[in-house]
């Protein structure tokens, strides 16, 4: 799992988190001012962040998701 500074970085550039200012939001919900409190967001709200990392892997890995098929294991 990557920490709360790469995961704020990384979401911000693909647009999964908007970043205006020093301010993280996801729609019109403020998450953090600033990488370290987004960070403290994301360590706090653990379907957030599972949600969060999910879309970011689909897009960084797309081969990656494409094999996770529920009730299958699959060697990676």
């Amino acid at each position: 799992m990557i920490d709360g500074f790469q995961a704020a970085f990384l979401v911000s550039i693909y647009g999964i988190i908007d970043k205006k200012g020093a301010w993280f939001s996801v729609g019109e919900e403020k998450i953090g001012q600033g990488w370290d409190n987004t960070g403290v967001y994301r360590e706090a709200h653990g379907e957030f962040a599972a949600g969060i990392e999910k879309k970011l892997r689909t897009i960084m890995l797309p081969q990656e998701t494409s094999l996770d098929v529920p009730g299958k294991e699959v060697n990676k």
